[in-house]
């Protein structure tokens, strides 16, 4: 059915194309084609048909014109009856029916039918109810065999055109089923089984060769008293069944009832249109890369030209399994272990892997493959195409790429603004962790935001905003102080965003991110302190080096050092050189601009002075700097001044 779906036109149905289906719509369809059971989806005001392979059965010739059509007129002959309960359905309520008889058409042999079905509202992703779930069981076997326990057997067994019979389970001394009995048979059997026998004769006496596998079903059912549902090849009779067997009367007795019917015919027209449609799909296809076929036990006997073309094997390499040295070294033994066991578990195979391709490289490729029936069920012959994928693959890999860009601007702290009348925004998760907000501030107006900027910036920061805004440009970018709501900290933050505007100019959206450089800046910063120093120490190196004495080179020492430090007051204080031989203005550099201290003009700053002396030579007669520190001045008003 998966096949048929995509083989019908659906634009000419009311349900318009498959892109064009609500997902829910869509998630029920896959729900149903992956059911064993039989499953029906009617969908819409007029419940279009859609339904799985187990459902096929129940339709009988109506499949497959049916798919697509309105239930009314898959069902005109019970539409007067179900009517009513679809309009249940339609309005929210479920149903459920157990052993409802129904009279369906177009199933040859069966004018009577029972079922056990529910029928199940499906929600649009609106919550309305778009069409109906219907599960179905038939319990048409289970019904008849009852009736006919009941007394009715007779009277059953002619309006049925399947054979009927009780038999009774012959088992060895190791409990073994090796036979059965036969107890009563319907006027059908006959013609069904292909053989004549009478009541009390064993099967052994007709086929002495009958399968184990009969056996040893019919006795699983005795023991168990568990019902099973088989199709299978009696060799005996060169027949293919398909059977319904259940256990009767009391357990002891060993009595098995079975209701069976030839399908030899259907299954050779099953296996032939299967044969049919998988050699159209898959050995027609132009735009396959190669097609080929292979033995039921999956080796290459046979010459593919398309596949030698494009892998430029020869005859001999081809053959066997050497098809698997074409295939990329990396991707070889996944290769050959998804070939194996499909032909294993005689499944479908739907694989990619990179294929040596016509001009030399490696392109990716889908491989698809089928296992072809015979009649009697047996795999005769594997069927399969490569389709170049290679397109696709590159697709992908741009689109994940895409997607890693799109998760790493969502991880820098993703904005949308909305300008149309008051300015509010949307904030992603990581831009409330970037700014201290609580996770249920997504939202926030204009207000909110400017109060969270520094004091020294809102106002910078604003005329930014609202120039980009009324311009004409597609940009916005900004770079400002915020002061995080959960802890106080300043962080520096770049706004990068794009304008959308109206066809009038107008802008309507900011999208983009907020990026924290408060790292970038503090480097930044560290950076300009250095170049700054380094200037001024070279400009200082410059004017004491123009200076005949040590007088001169101090009075301009203490004038530029207080100028650049800004102090209030800077005095000096100079000693001998050791005669080490290097020039006097080396020393003062190697002591560090010049021994330093602040001037206090008060007695306690005297006093204060006579102790900083002391380290102030200490610190000279080593030649290292004086540590820096912060004291007040003593007349009023205080004032703090550091050295």
């Amino acid at each position: 059915m998966v096949d048929r779906f995509r083989a019908l036109d659906w634009s000419l149905t009311p349900l318009g194309p498959i892109q064009a289906w609500p997902q829910s719509l869509r998630t029920a369809v896959d729900i149903m084609l992956a059911s064993v059971q039989p499953v029906h989806i009617g969908w819409g005001p007029d419940l279009v048909s859609l339904y799985n392979d187990g459902y096929i059965p129940i339709l009988g010739s109506k499949h497959p014109a049916c798919l697509g059509l309105p239930y009314r007129d898959v069902r005109p002959e019970i539409w007067g009856d179900f009517q009513p309960i679809a309009a249940a359905v339609m309005a929210g309520e479920s149903r459920i029916f157990v052993d409802q008889p129904v009279t369906l058409t177009d199933r040859p042999g069966r004018p009577a039918s029972w079922f056990t079905f529910s029928w199940t509202p499906l929600r649009t992703e609106s919550g309305s109810v778009g069409g109906i779930y219907g599960v179905a069981t038939e319990t048409t076997e289970r019904i008849l065999a009852e009736r006919a326990l009941e007394g009715n057997f007779n009277a059953l067994s002619k309006s049925i055109d399947e054979g009927f019979c009780i038999i009774e389970m012959l088992f060895d001394d190791r409990g073994r089923p090796f036979d059965y009995r036969f107890v009563e048979m319907n006027p059908i059997f006959e013609k069904q089984a292909g053989f004549t026998i009478a009541p009390g004769q064993r099967i052994s006496e007709i086929a002495p060769d009958h399968e184990q596998v009969w056996f040893d079903t019919y006795g699983r059912v005795a023991l168990t008293g568990q019902p099973e549902r088989f199709e299978h090849w009696a060799e005996a009779f060169g027949v293919f069944y398909d059977v319904y067997a259940f256990r009767v009367d009391a357990p002891e007795q060993r009595r098995v009832a079975v209701l069976f019917r030839d399908i030899t015919e259907r299954r050779r027209t099953e296996a032939a249109l299967r044969e049919s449609e998988a050699r159209q799909r898959l050995l027609i296809d132009s735009w396959a890369q190669a097609v080929w076929e292979t033995d039921g036990s999956g080796v290459v006997i046979a010459d593919s030209p398309s596949w030698r073309a494009y892998t430029g094997q020869t005859l001999e390499e081809w053959l066997g399994y050497g098809w698997l040295n074409a295939i990329h070294p990396d991707d070889r033994a996944y290769a050959e272990h998804q070939w194996r066991e499909a032909v294993a578990a005689r499944g479908k195979v739907d694989a990619e892997f990179r294929l040596r391709s016509p001009g030399g490289g490696w392109r990716w490729t889908n491989v698809r493959a089928a296992p072809v029936l015979d009649a009697r069920g047996r795999v005769e012959k594997w069927a399969g195409m490569n389709i170049d994928i290679d397109a696709r693959k590159q697709a992908e890999a741009a689109l994940r790429e895409r997607e890693t860009d799109l998760a790493r601007v969502q991880r820098i702290g993703g904005i949308d603004i909305r300008i149309a009348g008051d300015i509010t925004s949307f904030r992603s998760p990581e831009y409330l962790r970037l700014h201290g907000l609580p996770d249920d501030a997504v939202n926030e107006t204009h207000q909110d935001w400017l109060r969270r900027v520094h004091p020294e910036d809102r106002a910078r920061a604003e005329e930014a905003l609202f120039t980009a805004l009324k311009g004409t440009g597609s940009t916005y970018e900004s770079e400002y102080r915020i002061i995080r709501l959960s802890d106080g900290h300043v962080r520096w933050i770049q706004a990068r965003a794009d304008i959308e505007r109206g066809s009038d100019g107008q802008p309507l959206r900011l999208v983009g991110a907020h990026v924290d450089v408060t790292a970038q800046k503090e480097v930044q910063r560290r950076l300009h302190e250095s170049e700054e120093r380094q200037s001024f120490l070279l400009d200082l190196s410059d004017a004491m080096r123009a200076q005949d004495g040590s007088r001169e080179v101090g009075e301009v020492a203490v004038r530029m050092l207080a100028e650049h430090m800004a102090c209030i007051a800077v005095t000096s204080a100079s000693w001998l050189p050791r005669r080490t031989g290097r020039p006097f203005w080396w020393r003062i550099a190697r002591a560090a601009f010049l021994p330093l201290w602040v001037t206090i003009n008060s007695p306690t700053g005297r006093n204060w002075c006579g102790a900083l002396e002391t380290r102030w030579l200490s610190a000279m007669s080593r030649e290292s700097p004086v540590s820096r520190h912060k004291t007040r001045l003593h007349s009023p008003p205080w004032k703090w001044v550091r050295f």
